[in-house]
């Protein structure tokens, strides 16, 4: 059984953080999609995801939950597993799976962080619960910023 150290998982931890913005720069800016009507399925995979939001949010109505649990839930209900998706595009459909796959990714990235950022900055116990102290922490989103400059 591997065993790993508090420091190795914070190493990791920070080259997820520095390095995967980057990835998706690059993965982003380089695709095409002049050939390709994506309008529809992007619009349904984020139309489906702010669905799931408002199922959340409607069952924190009935369960007895706490905000800050409401926002591991939330996070856990939106997000999705990108590495599943890479790997599963570049397999049964090769560099062209993995551009469109980028399109969906800078779409749904933005979308669950700038969601997560917002409901963390506002139902989380310490946090600022300001206009301006979520837009503070949605600049800071690497993972945001990564997906804008490589759409851009």
């Amino acid at each position: 059984m591997l065993k790993m150290s508090p420091y190795s998982v914070a190493s990791l931890t920070s080259l997820f953080i520095t390095f995967f913005p980057v990835l998706l720069i690059l993965d982003i800016s380089e695709a095409d999609f002049s050939g390709t009507d994506s309008f529809y399925p992007v619009m349904a995979t984020i139309i489906s995801t702010l669905i799931v939001a408002l199922i959340i949010f409607i069952g924190k109505l009935y369960f007895n939950t706490s905000f800050d649990l409401l926002t591991y839930i939330l996070q856990g209900g939106v997000r999705y597993n990108s590495y599943v998706f890479i790997a599963l595009s570049q397999l049964l459909f090769g560099s062209e799976g993995v551009a469109l796959f980028g399109f969906f990714v800078a779409h749904m990235i933005i979308l669950t962080n700038i969601m997560s950022v917002l409901v963390m900055n506002h139902y989380s116990t310490g946090s600022k619960k300001s206009l301006s102290g979520a837009l503070l922490a949605l600049t800071k989103n690497t993972l945001i910023i990564g997906a804008l400059l490589g759409g851009c």
